[in-house]
């Protein structure tokens, strides 16, 4: 989820962060595209195993935090923020260091009512978000209780962040990578997503909507002692996807080399992803890039069946609320797909008897993986067994790494053995028998050669992994998701 940017809730419990292989515990990040205001949309969740919706009791509020260790690397101090969102009231949260040392989430501010027009950038006012962290120093906070759709900011300079008028659970403004009217833009910064809920918590390191500063994390289990380690981007891994871009954009003429951003200082910031390129760049001619294949991934499977293994786990579902209230998603399932003369992928779920029908994915739905895109929106009457939001990540996750023509790409998630991860994004195909016209995710494939033991989140359903012994960490684990039952710290490396 994400990964996870995990954007889970407690009222529905998930990126950044979770469709692992064997449930989808996460939901679709939140988006910094253009708009700065990151609301929920519950309605819009991508459904996981629901984990409930907890009040933290008074015994429990002394122990349920979590220690956060800060190590700079850097030669020069940065800044780091911490958000998340009330589990049980769905209030938009901020890290705050009292003067007093200790740590507390606070709610934001509800904004100027007398002014639609302006954010309020309430942390302008107050240094206490700030949470500062000298060059080749470490600091340590904390998380004091649960939080869902977490987000831990690290910053080369002061970020802002904001609210527009609405109430404590609306008009929550974060910075945007991509809007170039905004100071925020200029700036180096990255962030990690987390969930925590009584009994479970996830994080994961995202760059599914840029890269800039690299991350990397060890979790420690306080049950177990056991740690947890995803290293992140290498050292100056930011330059070097954008090196990479470039000579792609040599190779087959795409306009690559444009998603490195930079600076009015002519300085490299970061580099974003094709989805959040074309947020702001509609008329690019990578607005259209994946329609050669998705034309040829058409034919064939008009052809051949396409058979999508949903994994699930008899989980409950997600929607704690709803209709459907407590009731189990129907173990792994082996959907079956055909292309029928309408032109449409129609897939069929043999337990419920229920159909998905899916139409021609534009290039913008993949690079995103959109809910509000018609091809991955998942029907609101579909939700009875969760077979289509089961599906989804699956299938676009097989379009990021172009495996679905493939041989054994009729079966998805694809799996080649315990390197699977190295036939993903049209590696180990000189012949470019499989991939037409070499037409990947270049962006996912360079980020993930970049990432030490290639963990992390490059795009929205990097977590759809395949199941099997002795995968190595990139097959296994490409999203680069930590979970852990009970956690006692978080060690934070900001990288060169």
């Amino acid at each position: 989820m994400r990964s996870l940017f995990l954007t889970t809730l407690a009222a529905m419990a998930a990126p950044s962060l979770l469709h692992s292989a064997e449930a989808l515990n996460r939901d679709l990040p939140y988006r910094t595209t253009n708009a700065l205001d990151r609301r929920f949309d519950l309605s819009r969740r991508i459904p996981e195993p629901r984990r409930g919706s907890y009040l933290i009791t008074r015994d429990e509020a002394s122990s349920a935090q979590i220690e956060v260790t800060v190590h700079n690397t850097r030669a020069h101090p940065i800044s780091t923020y911490v958000t998340g969102v009330n589990q049980t009231s769905l209030e938009y949260l901020m890290l705050y260091h009292e003067t007093n040392g200790t740590f507390k989430w606070k709610v934001k501010p509800s904004g100027d009512e007398s002014n639609s027009a302006n954010a309020y950038y309430f942390t302008q006012s107050d240094s206490h978000y700030e949470i500062r962290v000298e060059a080749n120093k470490t600091r340590v906070l904390y998380i004091p209780t649960y939080a869902a759709g977490g987000r831990i900011y690290i910053a080369n300079d002061t970020l802002r962040f904001g609210t527009n008028p609405g109430g404590s659970t609306v008009g929550f403004i974060e910075p945007s990578a991509s809007n170039i009217d905004l100071p925020e833009y200029n700036h180096a910064w990255q962030f990690m997503e987390f969930t925590w809920t009584r009994g479970q918590f996830w994080i994961n390191l995202s760059n599914l909507d840029f890269v800039s500063i690299p991350l990397g994390m060890t979790v420690v289990s306080k049950d177990t002692g056991s740690a947890k380690t995803v290293p992140g981007l290498v050292s100056n891994g930011t330059a070097l996807v954008c090196k990479a871009l470039t000579k792609q954009a040599d190779v087959d003429g795409y306009n690559w080399k444009d998603l490195c951003i930079f600076n009015d200082d002519n300085l490299l910031v970061r580099v974003l992803s094709p989805d959040q390129f074309l947020s702001t760049n509609a008329a690019d001619p990578l607005n259209s890039y994946y329609d050669n294949y998705v034309d040829a991934v058409w034919e064939h499977y008009n052809k051949t069946n396409l058979t999508i293994y949903t994994q699930d786990s008899n989980s409950q579902a997600t929607n704690a609320n709803g209709p459907n209230k407590g009731s189990k998603v129907t173990l792994g399932e082996h959907v079956s797909c055909r292309v029928d003369d309408d032109e449409r992928l129609h897939c069929y779920n043999p337990t419920s008897g229920k159909s998905y029908n899916f139409q021609k994915p534009t290039t913008k739905e993949i690079f995103g993986c959109v809910q509000d895109g018609k091809t991955f929106q998942v029907e609101s009457d579909n939700t009875a067994d969760w077979t289509q939001p089961e599906i989804v990540p699956r299938l676009c996750a097989a379009f990021h790494r172009s495996t679905l023509l493939r041989d054994g790409g009729n079966f998805q998630p694809y799996s080649n053995g315990n390197n699977t991860a190295d036939d993903y994004y049209c590696k180990n195909d000189p012949k470019k028998k499989y991939c037409v016209d070499n037409i990947t995710n270049h962006y996912a494939r360079i980020v993930h050669e970049y990432e030490i033991e290639g963990m992390g989140y490059a795009f929205a359903y990097d977590d759809t992994n395949p199941i099997g012994k002795g995968l190595t960490n990139a097959s296994a684990n490409a999203g680069g998701l930590i979970s852990d039952p009970n956690p006692a710290s978080i060690f934070i490396t900001v990288g060169l």
